[in-house]
This record gives C-alpha cells, sequence and structure tokens, in this order.
C-alpha cells in the first residue's frame, strides 16, 4: 500500500529534510501555527470571569542590599591556614582567599580572631572607584564576601552547615521547631523548619527520616552598579540517625515533599526566613561596626499588577488537584506534608 508513496529523506541531513518536509506541508496547505498562539491559549483560560480590574502586588524573592562598606580591607596572615582553620574561620568572619598569607574583607574581624588566626592589617582599598584588586574583578570580590557575609548571619543565628555544604535549621534551635512570623496576608503563622518525617514501604514498617528547612542565597549585580541577594527554598534531609541521604533517596523526597507547595507556601518560608535573620525588623544587619555594616532589606522587592486573578474556581479546583497529588504518591514518596497553620 505505501510503495506508490514518495519518503522525503532525512538520513543525508536533517535540515535538508525538515525543510522538505515543511515545503511540502505548505504545499497541501497543512494547518499552521497561529502567530498568536500563546495569546489565544491564554485568552481561552483566563476567561474575563477570572480577571479582576484591580493591581496586584507582585512577590519577588530579592532583597536589596541597602549599605555595602565602601572600602575593601587587606589582612596578611603570618602562617598559612589548614582546611579545619579556613572553615572554622569562614563561620565566624567573611573574607576573600587571595593565596595562602593574603585575604580580603568588608569587615573587620574581631581582636579575638586576629590574635586566633595572626591575622594583620595590610591596607584598605576604595572598591567603587577600582575594577579590580590583585588583578581580580571586583564584581567577584564583593559578591563573594556579600555572599559569605550572610553565611556568617545564618551561623551567628544558630544555623548549622551539613557536610555537604547545605545550612540549615537544626533541631532544637527554636521553641518546638517552629519559626513564628507575619505572613505576606498580615496574620501571625507559623512553619516547622525541622521535623521526623516516614516513607511508606509496602508490607514494611515506615522508614524515618528527618527533614530540615535550608535557605540558599545568590549574590546578583545589577546593571546600574547595585546589588541583591536572591533566596531560594530548599530542604536537607538526613536518615534516622542524622547521617545524609543518597542523592536519589534525597531527591525522591524532597520531590514529594515540595508537590504539597503552591507560590504561598514558598512565599511563607521566604518571608519567615527572613524575618528570622532580621529579629522581625525591615533591615538584617551583618556586624557591629557602625561604618562597616552591611544592611540588607527586610523585604521583598515587590511590583505591582495592574490587574489581579480572582481565585474563583481556580480556588475551587486546588483541593481536587491535592487530593490527585496524595493519590499519585507511591512507597518512593511520603505520607506526610507539613502545612503552614494560624494561631
Amino acid at each position: 500500500m505505501t510503495s506508490d508513496l514518495t519518503f522525503i529523506p532525512f538520513y543525508k541531513s536533517w535540515a535538508a529534510g525538515l525543510d522538505q518536509l515543511l515545503k511540502k506541508l505548505s504545499s497541501v496547505n497543512a494547518p499552521k501555527v497561529l502567530k498568536n498562539g500563546k495569546e489565544v491559549a491564554a485568552g481561552n483560560y483566563l476567561q474575563n470571569s477570572f480577571i479582576e480590574q484591580r493591581p496586584e502586588i507582585i512577590y519577588t524573592n530579592c532583597l536589596n542590599f541597602l549599605k555595602i562598606p565602601e572600602s575593601i580591607k587587606i589582612f596578611n596572615l603570618k602562617k598559612s591556614l589548614s582546611k579545619n582553620e579556613i572553615h572554622t574561620l569562614s563561620q565566624r568572619w567573611a573574607f576573600y582567599k587571595k593565596d595562602s598569607k593574603t585575604v580580603l574583607a568588608l569587615q573587620s574581624p574581631s581582636e579575638h580572631i586576629s590574635d586566633t588566626f595572626s591575622l594583620n592589617y595590610g591596607k584598605e582599598v576604595r572598591w567603587l572607584e577600582k575594577e579590580g584588586i590583585y588583578g581580580i574583578h571586583i564584581r567577584n570580590i564583593v559578591s563573594n564576601l556579600l555572599y559569605k557575609s550572610i553565611q556568617v548571619k545564618c551561623f551567628q543565628k544558630g544555623l548549622k552547615m551539613s557536610e555537604t555544604g547545605k545550612i540549615y535549621f537544626p533541631f532544637g534551635l527554636l521553641t518546638k521547631d517552629k519559626l513564628r512570623f507575619e505572613g505576606y496576608t498580615g496574620k501571625k503563622t507559623w512553619i516547622l523548619v525541622a521535623s521526623e518525617r516516614h516513607r511508606a514501604i509496602p508490607d514494611k514498617p515506615p522508614q524515618t527520616f528527618f527533614y530540615h528547612l535550608s535557605p540558599k542565597f545568590k549574590i546578583k549585580r545589577g546593571k546600574d552598579g547595585f546589588y541583591i541577594a536572591q533566596l531560594f527554598i530548599n530542604l536537607y534531609l538526613t536518615g534516622d540517625k542524622g547521617e545524609p541521604l543518597n542523592r536519589r533517596s534525597e531527591t525522591a523526597r524532597q520531590k514529594a515533599i515540595r508537590k504539597s507547595w503552591w507560590n504561598n507556601h514558598f512565599l511563607n518560608r521566604s518571608i519567615a526566613i527572613v524575618s528570622f535573620l532580621s529579629d522581625g525588623d525591615n533591615k538584617i544587619t551583618i556586624g557591629d561596626i557602625s561604618e562597616e555594616q552591611i544592611v540588607l532589606s527586610g523585604k521583598f522587592i515587590t511590583y505591582e499588577a495592574p490587574v489581579s486573578i480572582t481565585e474563583g474556581d481556580i480556588a475551587e479546583g486546588l483541593e481536587s488537584v491535592d487530593e490527585k497529588i496524595l493519590e499519585s504518591i507511591n512507597s518512593e514518596e511520603l505520607e506526610e506534608y507539613d502545612e503552614e497553620r494560624e494561631y
């Protein structure tokens, strides 16, 4: 039945074959993709009943730096530091290691740190007037120091670092491991920052593991030279003895937990972490010496959309979506999901 058909050859060249195929489809007037297909699809889904003519606040996961010291300080080491010493020092003081005997910083170390690690002050450079120091681009140095400064702030607030380099909330840091804060709706609420979880296994007892909220920051620089910190919500998971899970197991459990998280869950967790680091203030202050302080906004950058999407039928469908998610959980996933609750 196909003996009289002429096939379009692709074995010589995919590009030539595709070109010939498109010409053939055009010659027989085959249906084409609409130029405004995305608009048509969006219009079909977001009917007028879903759109309300009132402004709506759109939240980002970005925080502005309100204050950054204008000078970078250069310190000399009397001796090279071991890996353990560097690890210990990095949890107490933010520095950029130029080589084994020279480090750069935006803030001065305490006298105790200087004496313990044999640090000698060299000089300082106004980084706003420089393109680089020691041949290293100034953007890379400042971004690195801002990132490490936030890490040090996390350590000062009691967060820990895992063997894999994740910063997380340990058990016992907060009362009942609950972080209380004011959510984006203005109501007081709380989230669990650490808890026990169970993985269902057919015909076997549930497998226990532990869950820790793990914030991750990235530093970005705008075209105008301003810096922002972008917050991502991660999870640190361990076995029943506190040991890190292998990559496959952790990925499966992460997916299972995140399936129940919608935009409001991520937003509230982000607000909770920033509220914790800022002690409920409108800014996160890093450092004790006033002129050397790094100040990060305690409020996420927001924008105002001219229209808003009404919850209506969309909200009514969320419960059925949640049920489908729960039904789809298999033995590789979880039985429990943590929920936000008001008090």
